[in-house]
């Protein structure tokens, strides 16, 4: 579809999540047993991910409208991200000219 609309790049990353109605409640940044309990069952899901045995609950997809710089790419692989670069669209480009000239034939 981004190639049908002339975007060159997309880039996306699964995330997870994890929401326990009891644990709510709890202060964000305080290191308590809830804090620590949802901290643990995101890394189990992550680890779970990694080697394929449970899909990302959550996505990240980014669409670029210009072509990103190679540090942009970089930045964005270094924090997990995937970067495909789209194909141009060839219903869109200008038909190629050719050495003879097919009005005259």
């Amino acid at each position: 579809m981004l190639s049908a609309l002339e975007k060159p790049c997309l880039a996306w990353r699964g995330i997870n999540d994890f929401y326990y109605g009891k644990f709510a409640g709890a202060e964000k940044g305080e290191m308590s047993l809830p804090a620590f309990a949802t901290s643990c069952a995101i890394w189990l899901q992550n680890a779970l991910a990694s080697v394929k045995l449970l899909n990302y609950g959550l996505a990240v997809f980014i669409c670029f409208k210009e072509a990103p710089d190679a540090d942009l790419v970089g930045a964005l692989k270094g924090t997990g991200f995937s970067v495909v670069m789209l194909p141009r669209n060839p219903f869109t480009m200008p038909p190629p000219t050719s050495a003879v000239d097919q009005t005259q034939a």
